[in-house]
């Protein structure tokens, strides 16, 4: 095998890794916005910047730990099928409506 196909594993996982950073702070920053447009007010602005950087800070700093208690791939799949339920419970409420913001 050689180099270059031995390696392509690393370029997508750092290719991912990369999508994945794009994408938090494309989050980050598009939330508020979001919400500073629908007309609310400061404090909502400010609280839906809070929880859309939640996540961000819990992962940061919990991580590590997690992942060195329970493994790295077992950490993996249980954030990565969080991230999955969350995104669909978020869209289902705002299909029914429920989402107050």
């Amino acid at each position: 095998m050689s180099g270059h196909h031995r390696s392509l594993p690393l370029y997508c996982v750092i290719g991912a890794d990369a999508l994945s950073r794009a994408g938090n702070a494309m989050t980050t920053i598009a939330i508020p916005l979001i919400v500073l447009n629908q007309g609310y007010s400061a404090a909502e602005v400010g609280l839906s910047s809070a929880a859309a950087s939640l996540p961000i800070v819990i992962g940061a700093l919990a991580g590590g730990s997690f992942a060195d208690r329970i493994g790295y791939r077992t950490t993996s799949v249980i954030s990565d099928t969080a991230s999955g339920v969350t995104v669909l419970v978020l869209g289902l409420l705002a299909q029914l409506h429920m989402l107050p913001l």
